[in-house]
């Protein structure tokens, strides 16, 4: 849900525009799956090759691996796959400094860069932007957060359609016992996708 009114409602995401998606978690690959369904070309990025590759099984028609890349570097490896031009829509899943700059400069002119995630501990709630190019580039930036009831019945019918298959999202079910463990991994991203409660015995 979440996801849906990142890249429907705030993004409008329409089809045959590319898509980035920065971070391949849980949001991330609902966003790809969601832009993937709506007639987008996505391009998702993360730096772990697990989540690219299921990033991909959902939609993702290209990959590009950002560890140990600078933002203008991932730019790069986005013009090697898709040209120069850039993307229409940039959806940052993950938050903070890095991930935001990297969706930001994948944009092409006029592109509008939705955020989806919060800042880091790190960045403490701030970042810095590169406003000049902004500016030059004309881009947009908005962010959103949850999803209002208004827009169930269109996600809920992409999901009767068979065009969103929410199920693959899932990659663990754990016992409600075991829900401090799944906790305790967050912090260091040790959980990809999402993991579901399925045993509350």
């Amino acid at each position: 849900m979440t996801s849906f009114r990142a890249v429907r409602t705030r993004s409008e995401v329409q089809g045959g525009e590319t898509v980035v998606v920065v971070g391949a978690g849980g949001v991330g690959r609902s966003a790809v799956e969601i832009a993937s369904a709506l007639g987008a070309l996505v391009v998702a990025i993360d730096t772990k090759d697990s989540a690219l590759e299921a990033a991909k099984a959902v939609g993702a028609s290209h990959a590009i691996n950002s560890s140990g890349l600078t933002p203008e570097e991932v730019r790069e490896s986005l013009d090697t796959l898709i040209g120069s031009r850039g993307a229409d829509v940039a959806i940052d899943a993950m938050g903070g400094q890095n991930s935001t700059l990297t969706a930001l400069h994948t944009l092409a002119k006029g592109g509008r860069l939705c955020v989806a995630g919060l800042t880091t501990q790190d960045d403490k709630g701030a970042i810095t932007l590169p406003v000049d190019l902004m500016v030059f580039r004309e881009w947009s930036l908005v962010g959103t957060l949850g999803n209002p009831h208004a827009d169930y019945p269109e996600l809920l019918r992409l999901v009767d359609s068979g065009k969103l298959q929410p199920g693959r999202l899932i990659t663990e079910e754990v016992a409600l016992a075991d829900v401090q463990g799944v906790f305790d991994r967050l912090p260091t991203f040790e959980t990809e996708g999402f993991v579901v409660v399925t045993d509350f015995n």
